[in-house]
């Protein structure tokens, strides 16, 4: 397995740091470039190898490390007041502070020379603005550069850790138990803030929920969780209700039941609305008000279990469907070059995010090249590919699932500006299948 890698976190503040002496020798885009940037992308090039290699608990610990050596930077201290007479003098826009048109600046940014240099004669204090200018220039950029990283390090720390250390919640697992606390009706809340308030929102979601975990899970998954959920849901028995519990308010109020919780007659709204949380109330005038307001949100309760339920299952009909498709091409993947249906699927949804098939499925040009990448990944090789399979077997799924052409079955072609983005991708699938792992 391959090693964690430290060398680039371990001399990042050798790397980016002002030399003066240097600098001076060089134009200070260059010095920029050669130093400052160069360090940064050795640095996140290195955080990527070891995104692959390391597991969640030793991800963390590194996530804390860089972060923790890129806010101890004292770049961070500098104080961008300091580049503001520079600003205001050559008209400069502070969020591309390199993109340089001022003949006067670029000059004293391409002065190359020693200050100190008795051969500049009359000219060293040019040669002294030039070191001063270069200096602040350099460290304004170099602040901003690292707090830009900073939040891109943040973002990977939230993707590749938040999500497997925080455990969701089931709301459809505690349906039964969170709405069936209605001790409090007319006491501390109302019929209409139960409804509202309470029933509604946990209804939401429960249905926010199951969208999440579809978007999460295998589609072959699917039907089976959703049946879990069914299940959890009819188990708490609300739909069993009576249907007939509020009967006689019905012809008594002359209600609309389509319109519920709402109703037209204001002295069963005022019922609906009262709440006696001091208990001031007469015991019979209250127990009254409490057996409508219970009748009534027990009958709401039923009627928004059955949406509900009626909801579940048009989509354990939608992805029952897909599933039965799935399964059949569950048995048609190429078991010579991949090593399950899903790792071809994700060849192929990879292959496709790269633009190397158009939108009518014909190869475009770099199709070999990318593909080729792919089959050197030793990650892929590991994760994706069957051990040992050969490369005329590679071309062959090529040539038949996307009409790639290709003559010779012993080679494909070449080419290294692919490597990152096909790295980008193997690297994202790694990361999925450690959080499946820990979850």
């Amino acid at each position: 397995m391959a090693e964690l890698q430290t060398e680039q976190l371990n001399d990042f503040y050798i790397n980016i740091g002002l030399d003066n002496n240097e600098m001076n020798h060089n134009f200070f885009k260059n010095y920029v470039e050669q130093n400052l940037h160069k360090s940064i992308h050795l640095l996140e090039k290195e955080i990527k190898h070891n995104l692959l290699v390391l597991d969640v608990r030793r991800l963390e610990i590194y996530f804390n490390q860089v972060i923790e050596k890129l806010e101890n930077s004292t770049f961070l201290k500098f104080d961008d007041a300091k580049i503001e007479e520079y600003v205001k003098k050559y008209d400069l826009n502070k969020e591309n502070i390199l993109n340089i048109n001022n003949k006067e600046l670029i000059h004293y940014l391409t002065l190359i020379g020693d200050p100190f240099d008795p051969l500049h004669g009359a000219n060293y204090e040019s040669y002294f603005k030039a070191e001063k200018i270069k200096s602040i220039f350099y460290k304004y950029t170099a602040k901003h550069e690292i707090l830009f990283f900073l939040d891109r390090i943040r973002s990977l720390q939230t993707k590749y850790i938040d999500k497997s250390v925080k455990k969701k919640i089931s709301y459809a697992k505690l349906f039964s138990y969170e709405l069936s606390k209605y001790d409090s009706l007319a006491i501390e809340h109302n019929y209409y803030a139960y409804y509202n308030s309470i029933l509604l929102p946990y209804i939401a979601k429960v249905k926010e929920e199951v969208q999440e975990y579809i978007l999460e899970l295998n589609p072959i998954k699917i039907p089976l969780y959703l049946d879990k959920t069914i299940e959890e849901i009819e188990n708490a028995g609300f739909q069993n209700e009576s249907a007939t519990i509020i009967d006689k308010y019905v012809s008594k109020y002359k209600i609309d039941l389509k319109k519920l919780p709402e109703v037209k007659d204001s002295k069963l709204r005022e019922i609906l609305s009262t709440k006696d949380f001091r208990q001031e109330m007469p015991y019979n005038e209250f127990s009254e008000i409490e057996y409508v307001q219970l009748n009534f949100y027990l009958y709401g309760l039923r009627t928004e279990t059955i949406k509900l339920l009626d909801y579940l299952k048009g989509l354990q009909v939608n992805y029952q469907i897909t599933s039965n498709v799935e399964t059949k091409e569950l048995l048609n993947y190429n078991k010579i070059v991949f090593k399950s249906y899903d790792t071809q699927k994700w060849f192929d949804t990879a292959l496709r995010s790269l633009n190397t098939i158009d939108k009518d499925s014909v190869i475009r040009r770099g199709f070999q090249a990318i593909a080729n990448t792919f089959y050197k990944d030793e990650v892929c090789k590991k994760y994706i590919f069957q051990y040992a399979f050969s490369l005329k077997d590679y071309i062959a799924h090529l040539n038949k699932e996307y009409a790639a052409g290709i003559e010779r079955n012993d080679k494909l072609s070449e080419s290294v500006n692919h490597i990152d983005k096909v790295n980008g991708l193997v690297m994202e699938y790694q990361s999925k299948l450690q959080n499946n792992t820990t979850e």
